[in-house]
């Protein structure tokens, strides 16, 4: 891949643009996706894609297929395009590497194009109708627009909210889709599942942590999930927030306990009624629910 950008594509600024637009995701590139790149402004770094006729674009995905940069045509997607996943996470980063403004300037087009035209429906009915959404969390994280893409695509979209603005919750409860709602959750972190991205507010951190190690939990990844916990246990307990401090202490002796550290376990539950005897207003047995 290197000796071809070197000896052909540094010359042939089209067929870059292309390999720079695949680069750009983890998937074929759809056909309203590509559009959406053509439309002005240009994005810095893309110009070639929008600046070429047709014939000129079509003429350049065949020979970048002809020499084996590109996939072949598939006949279920029409007008994609795609690549090797080796060729397109090469192309994307050096895309990023050269032209880091027009690196989130792309993903950001993607981003508001996928969330402004896909109608999931009031409730999604399947995983289908949310499967655009998923994929415009991946390019709002990579446009740095982490906090927005969580309250306006994550919570409000996939969660979905109930009539009293609380979260429902709606892609796992009723759909079923905890790996796909973890590997989306995923993106709002600088390391997977401890450290929420830098980006991030101190409740949207607090928030993504206690999602992570529900999902963890739930899908049997429990030492994970006991990492994500005690992160948010820190922070927690940093703001003195005693009430839900106690409860995921409370989840953190389940977890011991399913592990079979019986010890930890005892520990941590003990931590739990710590927590929870700093609430005055909570009586004995509250504190026997919480834990």
């Amino acid at each position: 891949m290197q000796s071809m950008d070197e000896e052909w594509l540094r010359d042939a600024p089209l067929h870059a643009a292309i390999m720079r637009v695949v680069g750009l995701f983890d998937r074929p590139a759809g056909a309203d996706c590509l559009e959406a790149l053509r439309k002005k402004p240009a994005v810095p770094g893309l110009e070639p894609w929008q600046w070429a006729s047709g014939e000129a674009r079509s003429d350049a995905i065949f020979e970048l297929r002809e020499a084996g940069l590109l996939l072949r045509e598939d006949e279920q997607a029409a007008r994609s395009i795609d690549a090797h996943p080796l060729a397109r996470e090469w192309y994307g980063q050096n895309f990023r590497r050269e032209n880091e403004a027009g690196f989130k300037a792309a993903h950001s087009r993607l981003y508001d194009h996928l969330r402004r035209t896909t109608r999931e429906g009031d409730p999604p009915k399947d995983i289908a109708a949310l499967e655009p959404l998923f994929q415009a969390v991946v390019h709002g994280c990579k446009a740095e627009r982490h906090e927005e893409t969580l309250k306006n695509v994550y919570v409000n979209r996939l969660c979905r909210r109930q009539t009293d603005g609380s979260v429902a919750f709606h892609a796992h409860n009723t759909l079923g889709a905890f790996g796909p709602r973890l590997a989306a959750l995923a993106w709002f972190f600088d390391r997977p599942f401890d450290t929420p991205h830098g980006g991030l507010n101190a409740e949207c951190k607090k928030w993504v942590l206690g999602n992570a190690g529900s999902f963890l939990g739930v899908l049997g990844r429990l030492s994970e999930a006991r990492d994500a916990q005690r992160a948010v246990l820190e922070m927690l307990t940093l703001a003195k927030d005693w009430h839900n401090a106690a409860i995921i202490a409370g989840n953190f002796a389940a977890v011991d306990l399913a592990l079979g550290e019986i010890t930890a376990a005892i520990r941590d539950a003990g931590l739990g009624v710590d927590f929870a005897n700093r609430l005055e207003w909570i009586s004995p047995i509250e504190v026997h629910t919480i834990i």
